[in-house]
């Protein structure tokens, strides 16, 4: 097979630059995506966008990131000249190039091992941050094309609440000061950020949102208000792209036949092997399985695996009543990475199964993030957290944990 050119803006670069970087947690649009080597070229496909991952003389397909956002871009690519397009994975990437490669005419199977969502998809989710501010120039197009997207379509604007978002920047914080600087240039270069409103410290604060007027912010504290971003639901947008994916005509496979377990290449066209022993192949094969990528191509030293954790807080009705409506809240005075949302209960619950148990959240951190909740005087929770199973009673680690 040949090699596609979807290149919107490529580069010339060398064959290891062309690598990606270690995967990072991204809150583009409706799902976490790999951290991608800085001068990684970009293709797009209609309304997706993933880096080129992995191609050889041996195996001439292509492996994708869930960097997409479910937008559509201004600009244009060249006609695609295959017929036939294999889609390994039914995430946010593989949903979004089928309905793109679907919409041109091209024939296209999707293959995932369960229904969407599925249960271990990073998007199987409520709670992904829908934002424009970043430092890169092609990300932040990406993300003001997909807000007008979250709005606008009727394929996922049932999916978004636009509450807003509040930045908290610590004095002291200059690198996240600076990522915000260099944020907010991006978007305002290309028409954005209109309405961001700038404060100074916590009495601002509280003038601006009455439900934060007992909260702890330092006076020397930049805060920043941006209005246009917002939460989507992301397992309802996957299940409104899969909708429409079926409607344009794309055939999936779900189960067995669609868990991918091994690719091959014999006299220069690509295979893919399923757990219930059947093959397929097609002119183009797609790989955007996301973290399990690395299972089914060899990336070397491209991938490797980062975590953090999420605390799920219990409301009472009252509290809930209180809360319902607050924006995100980007607080970098309570925690070094921290944001803040209003969720549905039991929306966003992770399952994972680590490798080395004894480097999971310590059940003694529970005190540490309320007393980080106390002291910010934002919310006071009164009821238990909604973690499990993080550590057993007896101070053992389980080799499975739930959030």
């Amino acid at each position: 097979m040949t090699p596609i050119d979807y290149s919107v803006r490529r580069e010339t670069l060398s064959r290891t630059e062309r690598q990606v970087g270690a995967p990072r947690a991204s809150r583009c649009g409706v799902v976490s995506s790999p951290h991608m080597h800085p001068r990684a070229p970009r293709y797009q496909i209609g309304k997706t966008i993933f880096l080129y991952l992995y191609q050889s003389p041996q195996v001439n397909f292509y492996a994708t990131t869930t960097y997409a956002c479910l937008v559509t871009t201004a600009e244009r690519v060249n006609t695609i000249a295959m017929s036939s397009v294999l889609i390994v994975g039914c995430g946010v990437m593989g949903l979004s190039s089928a309905i793109a490669l679907a919409e041109r005419g091209h024939k296209v199977v999707a293959m995932d091992s369960f229904p969407v969502p599925s249960p271990w998809s990073a998007a199987c989710d409520f709670n992904k941050i829908i934002r424009t501010e970043y430092t890169d120039k092609l990300y932040t197009e990406l993300s003001v094309a997909a807000l007008d997207e979250w709005r606008h379509s009727p394929v996922y604007n049932h999916t978004f609440k636009e509450c807003g978002r509040i930045l908290i920047t610590p004095e002291n914080h200059e690198g996240r000061r600076e990522f915000e600087r260099l944020s907010i240039a991006n978007l305002q270069a290309i028409g954005g950020g209109k309405y961001i409103e700038y404060y100074k410290g916590g009495e601002q604060l509280g003038g601006k949102f009455k439900v934060l007027s007992h909260n702890s912010v330092k006076d020397s504290t930049e805060i920043k208000w941006n209005p246009e971003s917002g939460l989507a639901h992301a397992a309802n947008a996957l299940r409104s792209a899969h909708a429409r994916a079926e409607q344009l005509g794309v055939t999936f496979v779900f189960g067995d036949a669609g868990r991918v377990v091994a690719t091959y290449t014999e006299n220069g066209t690509v295979y893919v092997i399923s757990a219930d022993g059947s093959k397929r192949t097609a002119d183009q094969v797609l790989l955007s399985a996301g973290a399990a990528t690395g299972y089914l191509v060899d990336l070397g030293q491209q991938q490797s695996a980062t975590g953090l954790f999420i605390t799920h807080i219990k409301l009472t009705p009252q509290e809930y009543e209180k809360y319902k409506d607050i924006p995100v809240v980007f607080d970098g005075e309570m925690l070094d990475t921290f944001s803040l949302q209003i969720q549905l209960p039991t929306s966003s619950r992770l399952h994972c199964r680590v490798s080395e148990p004894q480097t999971t959240l310590m059940i003694h951190l529970e005190s540490t993030i309320r007393n980080r909740f106390l002291a910010t005087k934002m919310i006071i929770p009164t009821t238990p957290f909604l973690w499990m199973d993080m550590t057993r009673q007896d101070g053992s680690y389980p080799n499975t944990f739930q959030i």
